[in-house]
């Protein structure tokens, strides 16, 4: 928490408006960002791209400008919490995508086809607009706080794929090579029957007209497979954005305690100052 002095100090109001035109800066980029991947979009476009490619492709280099600019402004504003702050995740990716997406601008480096193919990283901007949106930031933090519990998952899953794996060879390995010639073939044909992808017509009754008690290979597998083990998944990623939501709204009303005691804390110093006035005028 800010000390009282901080608070009621005269530089108090600058750094507050550096803050708010940083911010405005921020919202400004995050749009020049979804501008740029439109133009990305439209570049694919044969017909768009003879057109006005020329000045799509001048847009998307000077937004890679803009860009390093902001990564500047932002790094005399935060400095070392730029790399180690709350966001430095976030601010490594967008480091890193920014020095990616530059190299490929960067005079006689921009004929060598290495630095050529990083202007494919250009496209990976739009994802820097997450940041900007709190709820889809609660949901990627969310995602990567499931991933241990979503690793024993896989373990547990790729277990039972194994398992039926080797049974499949075993009894349909015979006549049906192609789909369970061995143990691989067979993990491989019950990832598509997983995904539920033309797993009936496609796997399951053909081999049920050779062996008509199959029904009960693919129909178990399929509940375990597609149902139980999916919602396992869901649970642990909904699981973790209740955690995260709610480590978030404390933190959100930590912010507001102290966004008030400052406003209070001005109201009170420009009262101080009134009554200062009033006692200097009251000695004259």
């Amino acid at each position: 928490m800010p000390s009282l002095q901080s608070i009621m100090s005269p530089g108090f109001a600058t750094r507050r408006a550096i803050v708010k035109s940083s911010h405005f800066f921020y919202n400004l980029c995050n749009i020049l960002i979804v501008l740029n991947a439109l133009a990305f979009g439209l570049l694919t476009d044969a017909s768009v791209a003879a057109h006005i490619g020329a000045e799509l492709n001048a847009f998307c280099d000077l937004s890679i400008i803009i860009f390093i600019i902001e990564l500047l402004v932002r790094l005399s504003i935060e400095k070392k919490r730029f790399f180690i702050g709350k966001n430095k995740y976030w601010n490594w990716f967008d480091t890193i995508i920014i020095i990616l997406s530059s190299a490929a601008q960067i005079g006689t480096f921009s004929s060598f086809r290495v630095f050529r193919i990083f202007r494919v990283f250009r496209q990976l901007n739009i994802l820097r607009v997450v940041r900007s949106a709190d709820k889809l930031k609660l949901i990627v933090e969310a995602i990567f706080n499931a991933i241990p519990g979503m690793m024993w998952t896989t373990i547990l899953f790729i277990i039972i794929m194994y398992t039926y794996a080797l049974l499949g060879s075993t009894f349909f390995g015979e006549a049906f090579p192609d789909w369970f010639g061995n143990v691989w073939r067979s993990m491989y044909s019950l990832f598509q029957i997983m995904t539920l992808e033309s797993w009936s017509m496609g796997i399951a009754r053909p081999v049920m007209e050779t062996y008509s008690h199959a029904w009960i290979y693919f129909v178990s597998y399929v509940l375990i497979a597609s149902y139980i083990i999916l919602n396992i998944v869901v649970a642990l990623v909904v699981s973790s954005l209740q955690e995260v939501t709610a480590r978030s709204e404390e933190l959100a009303r930590g912010r507001v305690s102290k966004d008030q005691l400052k406003e209070e804390m001005e109201k009170l110093h420009k009262q101080m100052e009134v009554v200062d006035s009033l006692l200097k005028k009251m000695k004259d």
